[in-house]
């Protein structure tokens, strides 16, 4: 048994030895714990933001959320999550609402197969350009803004769909509506920089899945619509055209919602630029990197069969089960649906696909699940085709096999979006500095997609639709094979080893050095001029700091740079990089927190340090969890005596309050009241128990140092039952 109070007879040293040995025990036993809780969704380490908000989950070093807790709203991850995800499918819906109504449009407004055609193109035609805008817009300004503002501009054309007469109204007003697709740069791009590296192939992929799901909602939806409104009594001609008051309500909604979310996990371009965190953007410099990467433009093509196939079908296939499979409108819609319906769970398979792969075999496994998703989407697209391009077109309906093609289709479907969300699970690491204009890049490639199919393909009058799945599912196949050249020089690709080809790099055009972009956080010179008390501040470097002020701001400049960091990159990061390494803080408040991510942290205390910097190098010699400060640190610091003229005895007698320090200190005191329900003490009582460990009035007398840590030490079992060492884990939430 483990034993907190070793006996009076026992030689100082070996008190020692056998202390330092305990604490070490007790302080990994927490870290499992802190794992065990972070496990859970807590963030029980009680991190927060460079600005002291305190993230709602667990995060990395660089503040971005290891899990993807679908079920939360919480600021700023899952919030972003949502936002971006909810954004995207209101853009997707409203750009397809008229595709479900072409029945009744076309005789309303006397289309033609051309001209119905050309507004399909126009719809996701009119993107390309706009989606480049908005990568460029997500690296200078922020996707968040970006998002709002293109949901609230596309209102306008989705109520003028009401006063259409013509096929060039018509046209027009698809063009327009469809400028909103360009939401989904803003969504990748978001959700991009919210998310480790880890798992964020699946956050992307379920986000941009969602959003899809637009797409199958619209076609089940609109007819829905259509028929409600005809239930009272409305002719088909003015029926459909109320059916976009649903969509422009969408927008405006949303658009509106999006401004309540953060750019940053640290937070909002503005504040972070004019707290010297974050360096304003050159437009010009991440244009010229994003577009000279020659993997995003393989990839922009590669998605251009995958997400411009989806896009295309999504606009035929109604059309499709009614004209070939004699089905009535609503029906045909309900099945074509079942096409878009796949976004709901596909893509996000996708993207855990290519983590899961990436975790074993790196960059080329990503590489691979991506060749293998194109291989078996163009696959079933060329089965699709062959299911009736046998038959006379007046003579399938009577075949029965509309269930049959809806089953192919199904499967055609969620291979289409395995590729898309394979695909955006390497877009974050093709080129970070320019994360944003090549999330624009490759989804500008998918709508290019989209608009080269349905010309080659769907728009000649002589050419079968079920021909033309035949024809692009070649097409399908034969583009998969570009999966070959995507080459990463320190990973390589499918066929080739990391190194292979020498000096070549895809990116061509490389950042200029010093030079740091929109998503680059540099802390060396933080002015911060009014942080709220017990701010955290994490670091790159090793060690922390913990400033407890006077009851007053300095005046003068602090300093707080950690011994031995690491040096500081001239190379150009993106739009989510966090460097901690220097942190100048300027009027800093009582009490406030700098933290790292370390396990030591040093707690200065009382009057103005004398010195400009401030160095925690000599606190490594105490272990110390995270966020936790040694109380023999503390006690030299506020007595304002050096270690020498300290006495050794005073190390052992300490002993058992450092050890209660530290089991108190691993959990906050609102995170202990919050989630461990046993704990037989009050909130406030425990707060007041930390407050006199902490002894944070300066000058206090050894003596009284001494005295007031043997009461506290007494009190050890009234917070934590101790009486034996804690052999694993779950005997320490046993314990709890």
């Amino acid at each position: 048994m483990c034993r907190l109070h070793p006996d009076e007879d026992e030689h100082p040293d070996h008190m020692n030895s056998q202390t330092t040995r305990v604490i070490d025990e007790l302080e990994a036993e927490i870290c499992h714990l802190h794992d065990f809780i972070e496990s859970k969704g807590y963030n029980s380490r009680g991190i927060s933001d460079v600005l002291g908000r305190p993230f709602a989950h667990p995060v990395d070093a660089e503040h971005r959320a290891k899990q993807l807790l679908v079920f939360s709203f919480a600021q700023p991850h899952m919030r972003a999550f949502h936002l971006a995800w909810f954004g995207f499918f209101a853009t997707f819906f409203s750009t397809f609402a008229a595709a479900p109504l072409l029945p009744y449009i076309k005789v309303s407004l006397q289309l033609t197969k051309s001209q119905m055609a050309a507004a399909a193109m126009a719809s996701v035609g009119s993107t390309i350009f706009f989606r480049l805008v908005m990568g460029l817009i997500a690296d200078t300004c922020g996707a968040r803004k970006g998002l709002s503002i293109l949901l609230l501009i596309t209102i306008p054309p989705l109520l003028a769909m009401m006063y259409v007469t013509d096929a060039i109204g018509f046209i027009v007003c698809r063009s327009l509506i469809g400028i909103g697709l360009a939401s989904f740069v803003a969504c990748q791009a978001w959700v991009s920089v919210m998310f480790s590296k880890k798992i964020v192939g699946l956050a992307n992929a379920t986000a941009g899945g969602w959003g899809n799901l637009g797409g199958g909602f619209t076609n089940f939806v609109m007819p829905l619509l259509f028929a409600a409104m005809s239930s009272f009594g409305m002719q088909d001609d003015r029926a459909w055209r109320v059916c976009f008051i649903f969509p422009a309500v969408m927008h405006l909604v949303i658009g509106i919602a999006a401004f309540s979310g953060r750019d940053l996990p640290d937070g909002n371009f503005d504040e972070l630029e004019s707290s010297g965190a974050k360096q304003k953007s050159d437009g010009s410099v991440v244009l010229r990197v994003g577009m000279t990467n020659v993997n995003a433009w393989i990839l922009a093509l590669l998605y251009g069969m995958s997400f411009g196939v989806e896009l295309t079908v999504t606009n035929e296939a109604a059309l499709y089960f009614h004209e070939y499979h004699g089905l009535s409108v609503s029906v045909a819609g309900l099945l074509a649906s079942a096409f878009g319906m796949m976004n709901l769970f596909a893509r996000s398979l996708g993207g855990f696909a290519s983590d899961a792969s990436a975790a074993r075999f790196g960059m080329r496994g990503r590489i691979t699940v991506l060749f293998f998703a194109h291989l078996c989407e163009g696959f079933f697209c060329i089965l699709l085709g062959l299911i009736t391009t046998s038959q006379p077109l007046n003579h399938i309906a009577a075949t029965n096999s509309a269930g049959c093609a809806v089953a192919i289709l199904s499967i055609f479907s969620l291979f289409v979006q395995i590729a898309e969300g394979a695909t955006y699970s390497i877009v974050p690491q093709v080129s970070r500095p320019a994360l944003g204009i090549v999330s624009g890049l490759v989804g500008a490639g998918g709508n290019l997609g989209s608009v080269v199919t349905e010309a080659l393909f769907f728009s000649s009058e002589a050419v079968r639709t079920d021909t033309a799945f035949v024809h692009m599912g070649i097409a399908i196949l034969l583009t998969s094979l570009f999966c070959l050249f995507i080459y990463f020089p320190e990973e390589g690709g499918i066929l080739w080893s990391k190194g292979l080809f020498g000096s070549y790099d895809p990116q061509l055009i490389k950042p200029p050095l010093g030079y740091r972009g929109a998503d680059a956080m540099d802390y060396d010179n933080v002015q911060i001029g009014s942080l709220q008390p017990n701010t955290t501040v994490k670091s790159n470097s090793v060690g922390s700091l913990t400033l407890s002020l006077p009851h007053r701001p300095f005046p003068q400049l602090v300093t707080v740079r950690q011994s031995g960091s690491a040096p500081n990159s001239l190379g150009y990061r993106g739009a989510d990089a966090m460097d901690y390494d220097n942190v100048q803080i300027g009027s800093l408040q009582p009490n406030t927190t700098v933290k790292s991510n370390s396990l030591v942290t040093v707690r200065q205390s009382g009057s103005a340090p004398k010195h400009n910097s401030i160095s925690s190098s000599a606190s490594n010699q105490l272990p110390c969890v995270e966020g936790l400060m040694p109380p023999l640190q503390t006690a030299l610091t506020t007595a304002n005596e050096p270690p020498a003229a300290l006495p050794a005895s005073l190390t052992a007698e300490l002993s058992t309050a450092e050890i209660k320090e530290r089991l108190c200190g691993a959990l906050p005191p609102a995170a202990l009241a919050k989630m461990i329900k046993d704990i037989n003490l009050e909130e406030s009582c425990l707060e007041d128990k930390l407050d006199q460990l902490r002894l944070r009035e300066p000058g206090c007398p050894t003596h009284e140092l001494r005295k007031l840590l043997a009461q506290a030490a007494g009190d050890l079992t009234s917070v934590l039952p101790v009486q034996r060492k804690p052999a694993n884990l779950s005997s320490v939430v046993n314990l709890l």
